[in-house]
């Protein structure tokens, strides 16, 4: 059971995949808890309570095994506009909206440019390169390169993201404790 912010469906679908858990069932509350304060949070907690205490009662599956979650290519989104102009500016504030972009412009990163990385590497679209905190979702190889792409990248710097990318999905966590930052 989990607490799913609006907005976020497609992610808790993904991450539950990911997780073996396909049909993990979740709570939908209206924020993101670090967007609201102390009381905020509470209160939307306090409102899915309910849901979430029916919710934990679960029956054991027919066979008592977990299904195992698979790989799935990423997803394929589409803007249009009058011209090319007008589809990428709708893409860019899209993407500001629902907050994963960084403000800087995004390069469109279309089937024929994310298949141009992948050739570079000459690996398997949905291999798995490593699962990245805080999720732990799988970043595979194409997953990378949709990054990369929209980023500004070329294809032959995929190799060395690649190896970030791994470098740190097996670094553990304690070579890098929390510090308390003094004034």
């Amino acid at each position: 059971m989990a607490l799913v912010s609006r907005g976020f469906e497609d992610d808790w679908a993904h991450s539950s995949r990911t997780f073996g858990l396909p049909e993990l069932p979740y709570v939908l509350i209206p924020y993101t808890m670090t967007s609201r304060n102390k009381e905020e949070a509470a209160q939307d907690v306090d409102g899915a309570f309910e849901a979430l205490l029916k919710g934990l009662v679960t029956q054991p599956s027919e066979d008592g095994r977990i299904k195992p979650g698979k790989v799935l290519p990423a997803e394929c989104e589409k803007f249009s506009g009058v011209d090319r102009l007008e589809a990428w500016g709708k893409f860019n504030r899209e993407f500001m909206e629902r907050g994963i972009a960084d403000g800087f412009p995004l390069v469109a990163p279309t089937p024929q440019l994310v298949e141009q990385f992948v050739k570079a590497v000459g690996r398997d679209p949905l291999e798995v390169v490593g699962n990245l905190a805080p999720a732990y979702g799988a970043a595979t190889v194409e997953k990378i390169a949709i990054n990369a792409a929209m980023a500004g990248c070329e294809p032959e710097h995929l190799p060395v993201l690649i190896a970030a990318v791994q470098a740190i999905a097996e670094t553990p966590e304690s070579m890098f404790p929390a510090r308390a930052i003094t004034m």
